[in-house]
């Protein structure tokens, strides 16, 4: 049994009073993709999810909901909804089903994306894989077979975890070299209505005027933090929050840290985001959160397309 299912039928079993359940999506498609990843959710599977969520527990802003649990104010089991990256279908698909059920979410912005003339590093990366001829990529002694889709799903998911611990500007330029080598060009603009189109600043200002969303910073350029010197990371995470200030025009207090997993930040990042104003930072470390936990380190049930989570009571 792997982590995240332990903490699952723990939660099942027992929502817990005096908590606070933060579950987080990514991306939305209407439908399945030739090369599946795991951050794109199907529209039926999502919306099946949510409405899981809303019968088991009372789903307040993250804001708020830290604050009340932290106050004992929590009296049942409580939720809050994270989307990460700005995807665009956070706007299009997420926006109209959260407010016709009267939810509340947070929005993590990955900022080097928002507005951009291409997408960012791994949603190039996918495209690369999902439309090469190539059988096989040789990059930096790590072989992949690309032959079959199942071969190509895996090589996805290693590529994009190697990629991850690069310096931000070493990223992006591999990134493009793998998809160079691959003979797919990086440089092409996804059409609209493609899963990997992000969001633009109206976009972003429109979800904000719904009352629907806040917004958190997910760094600039989505690489690892702990991989970076400090003054590298410093420069990832102001970036972030000022980009993040002059898309949304409000609070820059929240922030999710790229990949999440334990060890993808440090005792260096948290002291920067506390010099910064940041008050919350959000994992991808499976649990709840409780009245005494760290408040640069909470935990979140990540939902994904393939989620070992799916049903919802």
């Amino acid at each position: 049994m792997t982590a995240i299912q332990a903490a699952w039928r723990r939660l099942r079993a027992r929502p817990g009073r005096r908590t606070l359940t933060i579950f987080a999506f990514r991306g939305l498609v209407d439908a399945p993709l030739a090369l599946p990843d795991v951050r794109l959710m199907e529209l039926a599977a999502f919306r099946v999810k949510l409405e899981g969520i809303a019968r088991a527990f009372s789903v307040i802003p993250l804001h708020e909901g830290m604050v009340a649990l932290r106050r004992g104010r929590v009296a049942g089991p409580a939720a809050a909804l994270t989307f990460d990256g700005g995807f665009q279908s956070t706007h299009d698909h997420a926006l109209p089903l959260l407010r016709s059920m009267g939810l509340p979410a947070t929005c993590f912005l990955t900022t080097s994306a928002i507005a951009a003339p291409r997408p960012p590093w791994f949603a190039r990366l996918h495209r690369a894989l999902d439309e090469t001829r190539a059988v096989t990529l040789v990059w930096r002694g790590l072989r992949v077979a690309l032959a079959r889709p199942e071969t190509r799903v895996d090589a996805l998911a290693r590529l994009r975890r190697e990629l991850a611990t690069l310096p931000a500007p070493e990223l992006e330029a591999e990134a493009d070299a793998i998809s160079r080598r691959l003979e797919v060009d990086p440089d092409v603009e996804p059409p609209r209505g493609s899963p990997w189109r992000f969001l633009d600043a109206p976009s972003i200002l429109a979800m904000a005027a719904s009352g629907a969303f806040a917004f958190g910073a997910a760094s600039h350029h989505a690489a690892i933090l702990s991989r970076m010197t400090p003054a590298a990371q410093r420069e990832e995470i102001a970036t972030s929050l000022c980009r993040l200030r002059e898309l949304t025009r409000g609070p820059t207090d929240l922030f999710a840290y790229p990949g999440g997993e334990a060890g993808d930040w440090d005792e260096n990042t948290k002291e920067l985001l506390r010099e910064l104003g940041v008050e919350l930072a959000v994992t991808a470390v499976p649990g709840q959160c409780r009245r005494r936990t760290p408040r640069l380190e909470l935990p979140r049930f990540v939902l994904q397309g393939d989620s070992e989570l799916r049903t919802l009571w």
